[in-house]
């Protein structure tokens, strides 16, 4: 009898264990949904590659046993140490060793996709909230099953400590990069209310190195410890930044024919993890039959082991710059002039031909997973090749010099910028919500050896409200002021303002025309300029939404309408002459339609703008 009770005893206790003997998921396998995803704030991570914190590899974390009995009560304290094992520490290539060690708890995964083992689309309608219209597979944040009765803070909400972060998925970023991107350290205290786990999701994903990221907690070795277990897999880090294929030199109206159509192609090609180092190299260049221009830029994380990112860059510009409005010109053409002298004389554009070297170095350093900063110190040397002896223009109702912003000859420009990014977008290519506010100060003086000396401010805050069934409103303010004396290039032209003519290149102007002036103002004077501001508003759709790894991860399409000022500084209580009301303020609209489409290997934008800009809407 003694021995039967104890078979019975023996058998309910396998029974009761099988379940806790199914093997862990290796940490290079794609998760499982272990409870319900975390809702999506509003905000999100920068767009851009973070740059690296300093290098730290995850300490290590003991697997518990599933047969051991917990080593502390539901009263313990979460401050006390686990025992280290080396069974959770990363191999010295940034791999992890084999894991069969037995699974905490029991897990109920949701059934996987057939592709990748990654739960499957929601059936929700899109729109919805649970609708996975973003374009990445599966909830981008889990809870595991985790303990309960844990220490509390004054307002109530659970607080677990952090006792090691794990990497799993098909990566070949160094475990050390990877690292650094994570702001959260062992002994940490996580809240898996706080927004700060989905924050982590959004910057992993605007790193541009990931086609999927997923974030969970796990339970630890002690009631109210936990692991947090970061996967992600690669995509494809060669990519087309952007690729601009249109006609410039422009035409005032469809009836001038005074000056040539001309295309252009501009294009940014950028390897933003080389090796899965971290390090990206950028090139950026201009091609047209009068102008052109060619960036080649490197930036390197955790330099010499620090928290700073190192950024370099350089450029060659051979470029044109149009001034003056009915200009009356004093210049000739003699044998060492560039070509096309004499065609910009026939056509009355006042014209400087130019070379401009231009060479950067700075560092930079991003802040948790939202704020980034840098300094750079940048020269610049610009040869004018040819530039009228005197001009004049019509400017309201009087004639004035026309100030080139340049001297003839060779000078040096020397500028130390510093740049400041906050970015919560919750993706870099097809934003639905988030907010990114930039703002960067430049200043010449002659202390750094400049020929000029100037400031230059400017500040752009951009924030995205998701609408159901996948359509969302974008809201963007810019404002931008100038003081001292700038080089032509560093003021701010029409084109940068206005979507109806092509925006200028590596800073290069390759249209001519002014602003389509819709509401009659002295807009139609203003060209380079000392103060700038626009006001729009964007209408997005979603058109298509792919898988994480297709092809092709999403189309949007748009509508923006938006509202520009531009003018001198001393024009804002000084207007013009010859204006009168209204028409003294310069203003005009502007809009934009088309389609964003992001692909594996980069984002497309092909927007109608510049077509109709030729087009006489008045």
């Amino acid at each position: 009898m003694r021995t039967l009770r104890t078979g019975l005893v023996l058998a309910l206790a396998l029974a009761a264990a099988a379940p806790r003997a199914a093997a862990r998921p290796s940490r290079l396998d794609p998760p499982v949904a272990t409870g319900p995803a975390v809702a999506r704030s509003p905000d999100a991570s920068p767009d851009k590659a973070p740059d690296a914190a300093p290098d730290a590899s995850p300490d290590a974390s003991p697997d518990a046993s599933p047969d051991a009995a917990p080593d502390a009560s539901p009263d313990a304290s979460p401050d006390a140490a686990p025992d280290a094992s080396p069974e959770d520490t990363p191999t010295e290539d940034g791999g992890w060793p084999d894991d069969d060690a037995a699974a905490d708890a029991p897990t109920d995964p949701a059934e996987p996709d057939a592709e990748d083992g990654t739960p499957g689309p929601s059936d929700a309608p899109p729109g919805s909230e649970d609708d996975p219209d973003d374009a990445w597979d599966g909830p981008a944040v889990e809870l595991g099953p985790l303990d309960a009765g844990v220490s509390t803070d004054a307002e109530g909400r659970i607080r677990y400590l952090l006792e090691d972060v794990r990497f799993e998925g098909d990566s070949r970023v160094r475990l050390r990069v990877l690292r650094a991107l994570v702001p959260f350290e062992r002994g940490d205290v996580l809240d898996p209310s706080d927004d700060a786990l989905q924050h982590l999701v959004f910057a992993l994903r605007s790193t541009g190195w990931f086609s999927r990221v997923q974030v969970r907690l796990e339970r630890g070795s002690a009631r109210g410890r936990v692991d947090l277990v970061v996967t992600v897999d690669d995509r494809n880090t060669v990519t087309v930044q952007n690729f601009i294929v249109g006609v410039s030199e422009g035409l005032s109206s469809t009836r001038d024919r005074s000056a040539d159509v001309l295309p252009y192609v501009g294009f940014g090609i950028a390897e933003s993890n080389v090796i899965g180092s971290g390090m990206g190299v950028t090139m950026t260049g201009l091609m047209s039959s009068t102008q052109q221009a060619l960036r080649i830029g490197f930036q390197a994380p955790q330099v010499f082991g620090s928290s700073m990112t190192l950024r370099l860059s350089t450029a060659l510009m051979n470029g044109r710059e149009f001034y003056g409005n009915q200009p009356f010109v004093s210049w000739s053409c003699g044998p060492d002039s560039p070509l096309g002298c004499r065609d910009e004389l026939d056509a009355r554009n006042v014209v400087v031909f130019y070379r401009r070297a231009s060479n950067a170095i700075g560092i930079g350093r991003t802040i948790g997973t939202s704020v980034h900063w840098a300094v750079d110190w940048v020269t610049d040397t610009v040869f004018v090749t040819s530039m009228p002896e005197a001009a004049s223009e019509v400017r309201g109702g009087s004639i004035v010099p026309i100030d080139f912003a340049i001297d003839a000859g060779r000078q040096l420009v020397s500028t130390l910028r510093l740049s400041l990014t906050y970015d919560r977008r919750d993706d870099p290519n097809l934003t639905r919500r988030g907010v990114l506010v930039r703002t960067q100060a430049d200043v010449g003086s002659r202390f750094f050896g400049s020929r000029f000396d100037y400031s230059r401010l400017t500040a752009t805050v951009r924030g995205w409200v998701p609408l159901p069934r996948r359509q969302g409103l974008r809201f963007s303010g810019f404002l931008g002021v100038v003081a001292g004396d700038a080089p032509f290039y560093a003021l701010f032209h029409v084109s940068d303002l206005s979507d109806l003519i092509p925006s200028r290149v590596l800073e290069l102007d390759i249209d001519r025309r002014p602003a389509r002036n819709f509401l009659g103002t002295s807009i139609g004077i203003m060209r380079a300029e000392e103060f700038a501001a626009r006001l729009d508003v964007q209408y997005e759709v979603a058109l298509q939404r792919g898988r994480a790894r297709a092809p092709v991860r999403g189309v949007d399409g748009y509508l923006n309408l938006g509202l520009f000022a531009l003018s001198d500084v001393r024009e804002l209580s000084l207007p013009a002459p010859g204006y009168h009301g209204l028409s003294r303020f310069p203003v005009d609209l502007t809009f934009d339609v088309g389609v964003r489409i992001d692909t594996d290997i980069g984002l497309f934008e092909v927007g109608f703008s510049n077509l109709l800009g030729f087009i006489d809407l008045r």
